[in-house]
């Protein structure tokens, strides 16, 4: 199947599914987790099956090692980030091919689950992403309790925020605090 998303977006959609800070999950179960696949399709239109436990298991098990991806390129462990991708792309049979014309790269698994494939899809993703911005551009937000990961794509390679919202919020909180330091 060829993924419609950038690179590294359903990595980010699979890290970010659970928000620590919120204490949500949308891989609490099989219907969420379905709905979340639902909402970060391969393709357009793809429709996920339902989920077997094994499936669900797949997805609670690899979140973890994909985060800890980002976290160790947002921590300069570069070397540390490669060997994790490269572990999960070997255990996750991910098996790029080039398909279309004009040709793009595709994660083909004909026997596999959808749910496999997207987990594949997802690991191909994150490493084009790396390829195309480099582990630098990796990174977890910087607002105190947001544990959310991003990959930078901005011209200056500055970002410190998953969101506008994280990035108001967190200027907001440092001008009110020099405000009430000034005035005491």
């Amino acid at each position: 199947m060829r993924t419609s998303s950038p690179p590294g977006e359903l990595a980010l959609a699979l890290v970010n599914s659970e928000n620590r800070s919120l204490g949500s999950d949308a891989l609490v179960d099989a219907a969420n987790a379905r709905t979340f696949l639902a909402a970060h399709p391969l393709t357009a239109g793809a429709t996920p099956t339902p989920l077997s436990p094994t499936e669900l298991t797949l997805l609670v098990r690899v979140r973890p090692r994909v985060r800890e991806v980002f976290i160790a390129a947002r921590d300069e462990h570069h070397a540390h980030a490669v060997v994790t991708l490269n572990q999960l792309l070997a255990l996750h049979a991910a098996r790029p091919h080039l398909v279309g014309q004009p040709p793009r790269l595709s994660v083909v698994t004909s026997t596999a689950s959808y749910t496999t494939t997207w987990v594949s899809a997802a690991l191909v993703g994150l490493a084009q992403a790396v390829e195309l911005h480099g582990l630098d551009r990796l990174g977890t937000c910087a607002a105190l309790g947001c544990q959310q990961c991003f990959v930078d794509t901005s011209p200056r390679g500055d970002r410190r925020f998953c969101t506008r919202q994280c990035a108001n919020r967190t200027h907001t909180a440092a001008l009110r605090h020099r405000t009430t330091s000034a005035q005491e």
